[in-house]
């Protein structure tokens, strides 16, 4: 088993904080291995988001249940947080034993299987998605080495919670990774998310350090991370590891334990766009507009048109091939080619 960066202590036949993984008589179990809870055939890659990997490409995205965190703006709260919420009931019920049986529920699906419907679809990239993929770290590292062999690309969209050990077992196996950076304060990460900061900063530098291509989401909630300073700070901590990092900033919607909030106005993306390029990041996107689509960062010209994220992309042949600007020859930092 592979630790995440809660490095929770689990009493004998007692579960952790993410109710997924269960102490066993003294064996910790992965209750959700081989239970998919969500399967989703050609989903576009932009959609992660994912704009410098193998733009305009479908994915073949897979869940299951549960989460290390526990969002009170969580925009997947149905995947992600019921395992707690059962965890809750199933104890005030005196019933904890229940809990493998309750999660477990799902599409009963193996790693073979999951790659064999992978490759019936068409897709040529795996995405581990929609709820936090270290969670079902075990399945998911099966269900990858499987997809390399079948000439597949594996992604991750994360909260980037992983500890070390789990960024080395990543390597070589997953290709590319979103990773949200929620916030740049600490009390941000322990009140509203359940969790800590730093942790978070190392894996983004971690996952850079050990070539595995990384891109960063902020999700701008409205009184709460939207403040010239904090999205300064992020912006400058992303282009401190590598300007070619992109950045995406998104805008969130009611969700969860934050139903009172108002949706972020498009004039916040804007901003934290424009804060994003005066730090001297490369690629900074939004949701529409030419703030979706990649330019060459040399000489301007438009390489990849997008309309946001749910409708994919359209490489522009004349201006953009093999990864490099037809103009002025500038590499554009990414992964353009399948295995």
């Amino acid at each position: 088993m592979f630790d995440l960066a809660h490095e929770c202590v689990i009493p004998l036949n007692g579960s952790g904080f993410c109710a997924v993984r269960k102490n066993v008589d003294s064996k910790l179990k992965l209750i959700v291995y081989g239970s998919a809870n969500c399967v989703n055939a050609r989903d576009p890659i932009e959609k992660k988001p994912l704009y410098h990997v193998m733009s305009g490409s479908k994915t073949f995205s897979m869940a299951t249940v549960g989460c290390n965190f526990a969002c009170e703006f969580c925009q997947n709260d149905d995947l992600s947080q019921c395992t707690k919420d059962l965890k809750k009931k199933l104890i005030a019920e005196g019933n904890p034993d229940m809990l493998d049986i309750e999660v477990a529920l799902g599409y009963r699906i193996s790693p073979k299987e999951l790659v064999a419907k992978a490759v019936a679809s068409g897709c040529k990239i795996v995405a581990y998605t929609y709820n936090e993929p270290t969670i079902f770290f075990e399945y998911a590292i099966d269900t990858a080495h499987l997809a390399h062999e079948h000439g597949l690309l594996n992604v991750f969209k994360s909260n980037g919670f992983e500890s070390a050990r789990t960024v080395e077992k990543m390597i070589g196996v997953i290709d590319a990774a979103n990773i949200d950076l929620k916030s740049f304060r600490d009390d941000f990460y322990r009140k509203i998310c359940h969790s800590r900061l730093q942790p978070v900063l190392d894996t983004i530098r971690r996952l850079h350090d050990a070539g595995i291509w990384t891109e960063v989401t902020t999700l701008i909630v409205p009184g709460e991370n939207d403040s010239d300073d904090e999205l300064t700070a992020i912006a400058q901590f992303i282009a401190s590891i590598d300007v070619n990092i992109p950045w995406h900033v998104t805008q969130f919607h009611p969700a969860y334990h934050m139903m009172d909030k108002k949706r972020t106005p498009i004039e916040s993306v804007e901003r934290a766009y424009k804060i994003g390029k005066k730090a001297g990041l490369n690629f900074v996107y939004g949701r529409s507009g030419d703030q979706s689509c990649t330019f060459c960062p040399k000489c301007g010209q438009k390489l990849i048109h997008r309309e946001g994220f749910i409708f994919g992309a359209e490489i522009i042949s004349s201006a953009f091939a093999d990864g490099k600007c037809k103009k002025c020859g500038t590499s554009i930092p990414g992964v353009w080619k399948f295995r």
